[in-house]
């Protein structure tokens, strides 16, 4: 602008000597000097007249046009050297020149003579003459091209630099230390959150902020190595904080550049890669293998679950961390695995209606922060418990079949917080993790099985589908005398002892093959060659997973059982011997001593009818003593009778009803209780399979004895009563006879149903002992049971119970 400024006054100052110049000699040598000056300019300059008729040009004009002097300055229109889309634009500009009367700048294509294009920078003025009024227009032509040139590649270089950082996915730094400036590219300012228009200031201090709290080694580490002079270059991954306080995995690359003679650093430059996904797949996979090693590598779940806390670790902050697992039996966690900066380990009621909980009902995976924590809340999701964080993650724990527990992370600090990437990771191993809990509890059973079966005292031996054994326990080894390594492998008929043919064999296997499961005695032979007895269950199992059958054999040495069987068996049929001919004797004793006892009796009352005259009064007592006697003897011989009959009189059971068999009873004994003013009251009796006979002779004893030992002065209550009974096989009935008599010492329980055993004298209750004793073996012909319950003053309650339906060999 200064060299237009000048140019324009030395125009001016041209314009004016050139009106001046005719006549006027004194003048020549300024207007030469001023020709001279413009002459030398080098910038193009040209005078038009109003109708745009080129007057003067000088010698850089006429150069930068390709024009001769003569060409230009012979009537040749300005206009005529403008590009054809610039000449409206020309026009314009002039009028404003004139109009303003004032110098204008602008920017205009020019034609050369041999038609090639140039740009220049025009200053347009007006020249006025003397009298002050306007003579022409001036201007100041600059050929601009090569800047132009400059610009345009500049802008280009710009442009191509601009859609370069928009274009890459790397964020660009650019840190001047000496002017503490920053530069930040658009993908940069994208990758934290941060908008173009934020201005970002940082020192060394606040830069290490910028690091995860877990990667603030790695800062002090990048100062250190941006510093060396001889390789001031770092590559490192850390963890970058977000504007939202969030966390994103970069990889950094910068280069520092140090001032050798001060050795201070002045500027880095640098690139920040988001490898965030990369980072977190790597992460992600290592942690996972983790957790699939740790099925193998672990000796129990507790040992998985903290391997499982350390590789969750790697990817997510879990300084807090617990896996609750459901118990389906109680409806209750387990808190299996618990660390946490605050709260000590809940118990597993704690964790009913809490977010754990809620997690597990729901299915759903679950990210809070406080305020999402305080509205779920409020709405009655959950409830909360123990010290509360700042952010919470929890997710189901999930198998094909069920949801077994949750995983849950929390952080008390804002630094450590959570996002939706890590609750898809947590989301995505919490099925291999409850695979891995459920692996390793069922090893845990596994080898609990194995300890139990191999403490077992029976044998167990597992075989193929073959036969070929497999495995065998302690117990196979005592039973046979072979070790489980010299059984391995063999088949199990080695133990056959020949004892029993083909078909026995072949039934058995028949059986199993089948699927059913097989059980008998045999025959085997021990390591040794000695023979024992075996009792043996044979079960198949079908392994839908390999599509093999195996087959379990549990074994229990009955050699000495059925030694005792057989020696029980020789007893019993020698005890039956002895009863029968026990119960012969009873019968045919009794029978044979009734004739001598009526001749007694006959005899004695004859005595009494012709002779009581002549006998004195010592005389009359012995002959009454005799005839009681005699009396008791014929009672004592009935009552026996009674007691063989229930054996050797027995009918075959058959539908009885019970009430009615009381009723009956209850007719026969109506004088009895007329005469004591007894009530007798019957509930529920029910129709059992019985002997309608001996059930008739149970009740009347029973209710007969009730009768019979009556308190003084007291009418006799008889309550006779029925209630159901499961006896896991077909039901059964317990029939009470209660009284409110003088009852009994408990002690004397056993006592009170053996053969003539009397708690009474004869002279305070009259009766052999019988009675109870023919109850007892009723009830047990039956396959039943009798007891009772009594105290002294009390009354009693005989109890006894029969079974509703009697087996079909026993039925008529």
């Amino acid at each position: 602008m200064s060299i237009a400024l000048t140019a324009l006054a030395i125009l001016r100052q041209f314009m004016f000597v050139r009106e001046n110049t005719r006549g006027r000699a004194k003048l020549t040598e300024l207007q030469e000097r001023i020709e001279g000056i413009c002459s030398a300019s080098a910038d193009g300059i040209a005078v038009a007249d109003f109708d745009g008729n080129l007057l003067e040009v000088n010698d850089a004009f006429i150069k930068l046009m390709g024009y001769e002097l003569e060409e230009l300055t012979s009537g040749f229109k300005a206009l005529d050297l403008f590009s054809s889309h610039d000449r409206e634009a020309t026009l314009e500009v002039n009028k404003r020149v004139m109009t303003e009367q004032a110098a204008v700048d602008y920017e205009k294509e020019y034609v050369r003579k041999d038609g090639t294009v140039f740009t220049a920078h025009v200053t347009a003025f007006p020249v006025r003459s003397r009298q002050g009024a306007p003579a022409a227009i001036a201007a100041i032509v600059r050929d601009i091209t090569g800047r132009k040139r400059s610009e345009t590649m500049l802008r280009e270089a710009e442009e191509r630099w601009l859609l370069a950082l928009r274009v890459n996915r790397d964020g660009v730094w650019d840190w001047d230390l000496r002017n503490k400036t920053f530069f930040f590219s658009p993908r940069w300012r994208e990758m934290f959150g941060y908008s173009e228009s934020e201005e970002l200031h940082f020192t060394m201090a606040t830069l290490e902020n910028l690091f995860h709290p877990d990667d603030r080694h790695l800062a002090r580490e990048t100062r250190i190595a941006l510093m060396d002079v001889e390789s001031p270059y770092i590559d490192v991954e850390f963890r970058h904080k977000c504007k939202d306080d969030s966390y994103r995995w970069i990889r950094c690359r910068a280069e520092s550049v140090i001032n050798k003679a001060t050795g201070r650093l002045e500027r880095v430059i640098g690139l920040h890669t988001d490898i965030s996904d990369k980072k977190q797949r790597e992460l992600e996979s290592e942690a996972l293998g983790q957790i699939l090693r740790g099925v193998t590598e672990t000796a129990n779940l507790d040992e998985l679950l903290s391997l499982v806390h350390v590789a969750i670790g790697s990817v997510v902050h879990a300084r807090n961390y617990f896996v609750a697992l459901h118990d389906e039996d109680t409806d209750l966690f387990t808190m299996q695995f618990f660390v946490d900066e605050h709260d000590e380990r809940p118990d597993s009621a704690n964790l009913e209606g809490t977010r754990s909980d809620y997690v597990y009902r729901t299915g759903r995976a679950l990210l809070l922060d406080e305020k999402k924590t305080a509205e779920l809340e409020a709405e009655g999701k959950f409830r909360l418990v123990g010290a509360q964080p700042k952010y919470w993650l929890g997710v189901p724990l999930k198998t094909p079949n069920k949801i077994i527990g949750v995983l849950v992370v929390q952080s008390y600090d804002i630094e450590h917080s959570y996002s939706d990437d890590n609750l898809q990771f947590l989301n995505n191993v919490a099925g291999p993790i409850a695979l891995s809990i459920e692996r390793k509890r069922a090893e845990s059973r596994t080898l609990l099985l194995n300890a139990a079966l191999d403490a077992a005292a029976n044998g167990i031996l597992i075989t193929d589908g073959s036969g070929s054994i497999e495995w065998s326990n302690r117990a196979f080894t005592t039973l046979t005398g072979y070790t489980a390594d010299e059984v391995k492998g063999k088949n199990s008929q080695i133990l056959e002892s020949g004892k029993h043919d083909d078909e026995f064999y072949a039934d058995m296997w028949r059986t199993i093959t089948a699927g059913n499961p097989w059980m008998g005695e045999l025959t085997n032979r021990r390591k040794s060659g000695e023979l024992y007895e075996e009792e043996m269950t044979i079960t198949p199992v079908f392994d839908e997973a390999s599509g093999t059958n195996h087959f379990i054999s549990i074994k229990s040495d009955i050699t000495e059982r059925k030694l005792a069987e057989e020696q029980l068996r020789i007893f019993n049929h020698k005890l039956q011997l002895s009863n029968r001919e026990l119960q012969d004797f009873a019968f045919v004793a009794s029978h044979d001593l009734q004739e001598p006892l009526r001749k007694v009796q006959t005899f004695a009352d004859r005595l009494s009818t012709k002779y009581s005259g002549a006998l004195d009064e010592t005389g009359l007592d012995y002959l009454e003593r005799m005839r009681n006697a005699a009396g008791r003897m014929q009672t004592l011989i009935q009552d026996l009778l009674s007691f063989s009959r229930v054996t050797t009189q027995a009918q075959p059971f058959m539908p009885v009803n019970v009430e009615e068999i009381t009723k009956g009873v209850l007719s026969d004994l109506e004088v009895k209780i007329e005469e004591t003013g007894a009530t007798v009251e019957m509930r529920g009796l029910p129709v059992i399979d019985a002997d309608p006979s001996q059930i008739r002779q149970l009740v009347q004893n029973l209710v007969g004895n009730a009768l019979k030992f009556r308190r003084d002065g007291v009418a006799p209550i008889v309550k006779i009563s029925a209630e159901p009974r499961e006896n896991g096989n077909g039901g059964a009935y317990e029939i009470t006879v209660e009284d409110n008599g003088i009852g009994f010492d408990e002690k004397y329980l056993d006592k009170i149903f053996t053969v003539f055993q009397r708690l009474h004298g004869r002279a305070e209750y009259e009766g052999s002992g019988i009675g109870l004793a023919v109850c007892r073996k009723i009830v047990e012909r039956h396959n039943g049971t009798i007891t009772a319950i009594s105290a002294p003053g009390s009354g009693a309650k005989f109890k006894f119970t029969l079974p509703t339906h009697q087996s079909n060999a026993e039925l008529n």
